[in-house]
């Protein structure tokens, strides 16, 4: 494909991104803004690149923004297998799952179009009373709480702010 051609279909691309973020649809938004972006990557076009990273962000976080809106937290701690029903909703990685677990059910949620927020590893809740009892997930390597002994569960992200009952 010539060079004209590609930058044509990335402009295509992103400009079919920007009308399903209007309407919406941010799962087709992502899709097709990181075709865009592959394809601008492949042929070096990093001020394209640069125009639709911004589109991609906007469909990733929207499509998180979704997932936690749902209110709901599970808790995963055994392997997801092919063809198992994905819920929406925010989805806790523990071991003995890895990343790369956490990263093939995503995956597989965003195949089905299903809204999902997935984290990984141990976390505890920091609950700061002086900013109306707000809390933070915060890597914690030492001490190992038990996620299922917390009240609620809040998830600051990208610009998100939730709070979550399990």
């Amino acid at each position: 494909m010539s060079p004209a051609t590609t930058a044509r279909k990335i402009d295509d691309l992103l400009s079919k991104a920007q009308k399903s973020l209007k309407r919406k649809r941010y799962f087709e938004a992502e899709r097709m803004a990181g075709e865009a972006l592959l394809l601008a990557r492949q042929e070096r076009d990093y001020q394209r690149m640069a125009t639709i990273i911004r589109p991609l962000q906007k469909a990733r976080q929207a499509r998180l923004a979704l997932a936690v809106d749902i209110g709901r937290v599970t808790i995963l701690n055994a392997p997801f297998t092919e063809g198992d029903e994905i819920e929406p909703g925010a989805y806790l990685i523990r071991p003995p799952m890895v990343g790369v677990d956490g990263r093939r059910f995503r995956l597989a949620a965003f195949a089905m179009d299903v809204p999902v927020a997935v984290l990984r590893g141990y976390y505890h809740l920091s609950i700061n009373a002086s900013r109306q009892e707000r809390g933070v997930f915060l890597p914690c390597q030492r001490e190992k709480q038990r996620i299922e002994d917390w009240d609620e569960i809040a998830i600051l992200h990208e610009g998100l702010d939730r709070i979550i009952r399990p």
